[in-house]
């Protein structure tokens, strides 16, 4: 049963249910899961960056989010349990950051030091020219 006026969550909830399903809830049942879920959907981070990579064979996404943290303890050691930090991908990908990083200030210091005319270590001077 739908509330008379218009609820952004709710009509969102609303479309992704059956119709049959959603006839059945009462009024006190939708606002229990607007309380549930419809705080979720309304959260702001300071930093929301999404990014979708189309591939032939299936996309990636990407998502950084940052923001205070607002779980509690038995909640983050849920989340750990049940999204490890330490795995084979994520591993690739730190050290792909790690690699982009360290060439990026490399490759700083190396143009520093070809415009200020000094040399930090004149034998990687020397291999690279």
């Amino acid at each position: 049963m739908k509330p008379s006026k218009p609820d952004p969550f709710l009509e969102q909830f609303f479309a992704r249910i059956p119709p049959k399903t959603a006839a059945t809830f009462n009024p006190n049942q939708l606002d229990i899961l607007k309380q549930t879920f419809g705080n979720r959907a309304s959260k702001k981070h300071a930093v929301d960056l999404r990014l979708s990579m189309p591939f032939p064979q299936g996309g990636f996404y990407w998502v950084l989010l940052i923001g205070r943290e607002k779980r509690g303890r038995d909640r983050l050691q849920q989340e750990r349990q049940k999204h490890p930090l330490w795995t084979v991908a994520n591993g690739l990908v730190i050290s792909g950051f790690l690699l982009m990083i360290a060439t990026a200030l490399l490759g700083t210091v190396f143009i520093l030091e070809e415009q200020a005319d000094i040399q930090i270590n004149p034998e990687v001077n020397n291999f690279v020219k």
